[in-house]
């Protein structure tokens, strides 16, 4: 079942700051997990609402669910 992605502001920023085919990849990335919830996900400790991070190429991505 597929979620609902939604991008922060800065994000969108930042996805539009790097190249081309690094923001594709990591679009499709991210709706991969929205898709599955597969993956190495590892959960950040200190924040109030549960934070998550992943790997995509030589980026982190970070993530709510």
């Amino acid at each position: 079942m597929k979620r609902a992605i939604r991008w922060a502001r800065q994000a969108r920023i930042d996805l539009g700051r790097l190249s081309r085919q690094d923001s594709d990849r990591i679009e499709r990335a991210v709706e991969q997990l929205a898709i599955s919830r597969q993956g190495h996900i590892v959960k950040l400790k200190g924040f109030a609402v549960s934070h998550y991070r992943f790997k995509v190429g030589d980026w982190l991505v970070r993530c709510r669910f």
